[in-house]
């Protein structure tokens, strides 16, 4: 299979515009922003590069953006979509009878070459407006053709060797019937569009349009008032998202505001909803996350009128203004073309139009509903939970229902033979097909929708509220798609004593302490002190055997957590998150010996948003709900040393070892009972642990929702961890003297700290990151603050980059 890079390389070489655009979708790349629409700029052969070695890396193929075709402001796409129930070739087919038939041409598809849905490319003059969509009114109702335009102002389209759901589009030139790859924009294969339908599809020509000075002349208000209202989009959810994780993670908020607010208006003119109230959430960030200009005297009026005027330059380069006004003033219409509806899709009962919205509701009544989410998939609803399934589950929902239909009105006696003959037809698989593809747009959920009740937890006897132990039935409106393993009975506290002799794995300061957690985290609200657990023993310690039921009893509401969601790793997969969404309790066991990434770190705990993807899906954006507790047999490396990272970390230390008689020895030895987690392994433990967890979780909830203080002994063992940690400490503390009158090359001392690191099997560090530490150092030594200096030092002819006061003390 060719891959992206070589697609991407392939256009451009043969004359098209490219632009990268999200893995297995349409919408342009955060790195594309601003190369759409009229305003778009192209890229210049240095931004291509980093094109193809950021978004089409071949070393990350699966991962790799889709390419995307810029077009000529001489060619036009006319794009029918004539698959899963949309009628594009009945309507194309009714125009070409008043337009006349469209002459063969180049076209691009994920389908069968003679199938009618596809990209259509033709030929056109310049300097015209073009129709984004084709539409009209029957009978006092809007119908959409199911044809969209695509033009140099309007949209893009996927080139050849893209993919969507898994299947990837194709070039033909349709004169031949045989693939066409190698077509430029100016290639003989690309037919001219005949007059009648330029004049349809034209708007007329862009001298037509209102002067450009308008756009200049433009308020805020007025560019508020024409763009589309309504809720976030979940494309402008993830650019808020996205923001505030950057900010986060200590990026520069003005040099990361610019572009976010360029990139939200130039999605208001593409239509998105939510743009307005998105763009009041960036200025909040915004002007919270300004301490240090504050010091400087910048005040927040300042800092909203610096706001104010990036917008106002965004919506001159990107707002599309003019096209916003018409729209608005729905100052461009249709010709009227007279139409009558295809056949197939004639009025009554028994439409796929119909039939899609009347099977949703009777199998919503029936107990059996369906949900929709662009970018969780289907959903179905067992009883208890809803299922996430493909599409053929639905099919099969739908198969059945419609078949029980025709069976109950065949037994009932006389039917009419028109009636006998519909109620047959819509069993057929096109039909069954059609109705569920029409089904989608009715039983679509907002993400919003699932696993967000907090305050209560899903069990297989009901919906148990964690404020006071009530257990409710369970409810589809819920939107629960987890479930713990067993029922929730609240008189299963403390009557397991296989249970109780697992808890012994600590001693009562921590063990406490640790289910306080566990039954804070069952809510799902994020903890008052943002904290990361790690429970750490040298093995046969207990840890697995104290987790085990916790994680086994909460079922779906738990689960063991990948390791490179801590472990940094370049070119992840989104999808890596997405076992993360709905969760309570996850457990990291065993994490690999190598660096945990601090970035990362704190995206996980205490992040207000948390973006993931499954494959093939829409981006997904939601508040978390889960605490993350790592297992492991030894201390996980953390380089960094400033406070803002250990304020997040807490060790909570299994000091016991469980062994055989001969094993046993010293203060913190214990026997083993072997056959303890074997008689773990049952609803009575389970039940015992849900009840517990559910007791605290009360407890919680009764203190004010405040977490008890780390008891004394997880305090210590978290400090000496820092300190075994702190590699720049040590290195500073075994290898450098303070003396005010010397200073020594930054490049003498990471060759220095490297080879030291090394002598202790740490890995090396460059330059860069030694002074980037040593700069956040807050634990540095008595004298061996960090102070740099550019110093003429001997050996050297020229000033140097060097650390004052200070020298290696071993020369």
């Amino acid at each position: 299979m060719t891959s992206k890079r070589k697609i991407a390389e392939r256009d451009r070489g043969l004359g098209w515009e490219v632009i990268p655009v999200v893995p297995g979708g349409k919408s342009p790349t955060a790195s594309a922003v601003g190369r759409t629409g009229h305003a778009g700029v192209a890229a210049t052969d240095e931004e291509f590069a980093a094109w193809c070695e950021n978004d089409w890396c071949e070393e990350f193929e699966e991962s790799a953006a889709n390419v995307a075709r810029r077009l000529a402001d001489t060619l036009i796409v006319i794009d029918v979509d004539n698959m899963k129930g949309k009628l594009g070739g009945k309507y194309l087919a009714i125009l070409e009878k008043t337009l006349g038939v469209l002459p063969r041409t180049y076209k691009v598809t994920r389908y069968s070459p003679d199938d009618v849905h596809g990209h259509l490319y033709f030929r056109v003059p310049g300097g015209r407006r073009w129709l984004s969509t084709v539409q009209n009114k029957y009978d006092g109702r809007t119908v959409s053709f199911n044809i969209d335009i695509r033009s140099r102002g309007v949209s893009y389209v996927l080139a050849p060797g893209s993919t969507i759901d898994a299947t990837t589009y194709v070039a033909y030139d349709q004169r031949s019937g045989m693939p066409a790859y190698d077509v430029g924009p100016d290639s003989k294969v690309i037919a001219d569009l005949p007059q009648p339908w330029i004049e349809y599809l034209s708007r007329g020509r862009i001298s037509d349009r209102p002067p450009a000075a308008a756009d200049s002349s433009a308020s805020l208000s007025e560019w508020v008032e024409l763009v589309r209202p309504g809720k976030q989009s979940s494309r402008v959810e993830a650019v808020v998202a996205g923001f505030r994780q950057s900010v986060a993670t200590g990026g520069s908020v003005h040099e990361l505001m610019v572009p976010v607010t360029a990139k939200l208006v130039a999605m208001a003119a593409q239509n998105e909803p939510g743009v307005v109230s998105a763009l009041e959430q960036i200025k909040s960030e915004f002007i919270r996350a300004l301490p240090a200009h504050r010091a400087r005297g910048w005040t927040d009026a300042r800092s909203v009128a610096e706001f104010d005027r990036a917008v106002l330059g965004a919506i001159q380069k990107y707002g599309n203004l003019p096209q916003l006004r018409a729209l608005s003033e729905n100052r461009y219409r249709l010709p009227d073309i007279e139409v009558a509806l295809p056949d197939g899709q004639q009025p009554g009962e028994f439409t796929d139009a119909a039939l899609a919205p009347r099977i949703a509701r009777e199998l919503s009544d029936l107990g059996s509903p369906v949900a929709w989410n662009s970018g969780l998939g289907w959903l179905q609803w067992t009883g208890k939970k809803w299922l996430t399934c493909d599409v053929a589950s639905v099919t099969e929902s739908v198969r059945r229902h419609v078949q029980e239909w025709f069976g109950r009105e065949v037994n009932a006696g006389f039917i009419e033979k028109d009636r006998f003959a519909a109620l047959r037809a819509i069993q057929a698989r096109g039909r069954i097909n059609a109705v569920v593809a029409l089904m989608q747009g009715h039983v679509e959920r907002e993400q919003e929708a699932f696993d967000r009740h907090l305050d209560l937890l899903n069990a297989q006897n009901g919906v148990v509220d964690l404020r006071t132990g009530e257990v409710k039935p369970h409810d589809p409106e819920y939107g629960f798609t987890r479930i713990t393993a067993v029922d929730y009975n609240p008189a299963s506290a403390g009557t397991s004593a296989d249970w109780a002799l697992a808890k012994e794995a600590l001693p009562e300061l921590e063990r406490e302490y640790l289910l306080a957690r566990l039954g804070q985290a069952v809510t799902g609200y994020p903890p008052d002190d943002d904290r990361l657990i790690f429970l750490v023993g040298g093995g046969a310690n207990g840890k697995t055997t104290l987790m085990k039921p916790v994680i086994e009893a909460l079922g779906e509401f738990a689960g063991v957590a990948r390791q490179e969601i801590l472990i940094s790793s370049s070119g992840q997969h989104p999808e890596v998150f997405m076992d993360l969404f709905g969760r309570r309790v996850m457990l990291l066991d065993e994490t690999a010996e190598g660096r945990l990434d601090s970035l990362r770190l704190k995206r996980l705990v205490g992040t207000e948003k948390m973006t993931g993807r499954h494959m093939y899906r829409s981006a997904i954006v939601w508040d978390p709900t889960h605490a993350i507790l790592v297992a492991s047999n030894h201390l996980a490396e953390i380089p960094d040393s400033d406070r803002g990272t250990w304020r997040r970390l807490l060790l909570i230390k299994f000091p016991f070892v469980f062994g055989g008689n001969e094993d046993v020895h010293g203060d913190l030895a214990r026997p083993i009972d072997v056959n303890l987690r074997h008689r773990l392994n049952s609803t009575v433990v389970r039940e015992a642990v849900v009840a517990e967890l559910v007791q605290h979780a009360m407890n919680w909830f009764a203190s004010g929702m405040r977490l008890p203080a780390p008891p004394t002994p997880v305090l210590r063992e978290t400090h000496a961890w820092r300190d075994e940690s702190d590699l720049v400490g040590q290195f500073a503390a075994d290898c450098l003297v303070a003396d005010p009158g010397e200073g020594v090359a930054l490049s003498r001392v990471t060759a220095a700290y490297n080879a030291w690191a090394a002598g202790r099997g740490h890995a090396e560090i460059s330059q860069t990151m030694l002074k980037k530490r040593l700069i956040s150092h807050e634990r540095l030594p008595e004298g061996l603050k960090f102070v740099e200096q550019r110093k003429r030092l001997a050996g050297n002819r020229n000033p140097i980059a060097a650390w004052v006061g200070v020298r290696l003390s071993q020369g």
